[in-house]
């Protein structure tokens, strides 16, 4: 009995769960020329364990557990025109136990990011880029520092939006502006939002290709994505079930 009590929890437990497959996309080509974010990847995933995706497309958010979209630069218009024609669907990738990171620096517009009502907000001055950026108590502990990286970093510019809107965010760096990089427990999966630029132009140079690694691990498993209440209720009645089976038949 108690065997079949394990498995069926464990299937329970599973039930929403997100595969260990995961994605980078772009809009075609990286944005800054550069290979930050693919360094990123396998320095999280491992080098082959994770699929590039050149250009946005939704096939990405079928049996993929990270989905991770990025829009920098002038890609942010492609990003932006994405998500508003998919938000729906990628909401529900989320809410069935999906983990998404968007993140856009961008050079022409806000990115709508959805989820209640969140934004990658630009201003076109630049008021809102910052050239600084602090690993924040909660960052910390995500894991965001693991590896004994700093929790300081500098570029021009490590950041061109900031992360508003919304309800439910936690921050988790922050720049001169306000947070670049928030997320949120959404229905059984996780969202993280970030305005950041490519970690190849972030100092220092290793630590923040590293940072950027462990943003994408927290994504990918969450400590902050807790079992849905309803799972562990109905596993409890499963395990009271069998330890009243036990006395009956003592």
């Amino acid at each position: 009995m108690k065997i079949k009590l394990v498995i069926a929890i464990s299937s329970l437990l599973a039930v929403g769960s997100a595969n260990a497959a995961n994605v980078y996309q772009n809009a075609g080509t990286d944005a800054w020329e550069t290979d930050g974010n693919e360094q990123a990847m396998d320095l999280a995933f491992g080098a082959g364990n994770w699929a590039l995706n050149s250009g946005y497309t939704m096939t990405a958010f079928t049996g993929n557990g990270l989905v991770y979209l990025d829009g920098g630069a002038n890609n942010d218009i492609a990003l932006n025109n994405f998500l508003s024609s998919n938000m729906a669907q990628i909401q529900q990738y989320v809410f069935d136990g999906g983990h998404l990171f968007i993140n856009s620096a961008g050079w022409n517009t806000d990115v709508n990011m959805g989820f209640g009502g969140v934004v990658a907000t630009l201003e076109p001055s630049y008021t809102f880029a910052s050239s600084v950026a602090t690993v924040n108590a909660a960052g910390v502990a995500a894991g965001l520092t693991n590896g004994g990286i700093t929790s300081n970093y500098t570029a021009y510019y490590f950041s061109h939006d900031i992360i508003t809107g919304g309800t439910g965010l936690t921050s988790f760096i922050d720049g001169s502006a306000g947070a670049i990089l928030a997320g949120m427990n959404y229905g059984t999966g996780f969202v993280m939002f970030g305005g950041q630029t490519d970690p190849t132009f972030h100092l220092p140079d290793f630590e923040a290709i590293t940072l950027r690694a462990n943003e994408l691990k927290y994504v990918a498993a969450p400590s902050a994505v807790p079992v849905p209440g309803a799972v562990w209720l109905f596993a409890s009645g499963l395990l009271g079930l069998g330890a009243l089976r036990k006395k009956a038949q003592a």
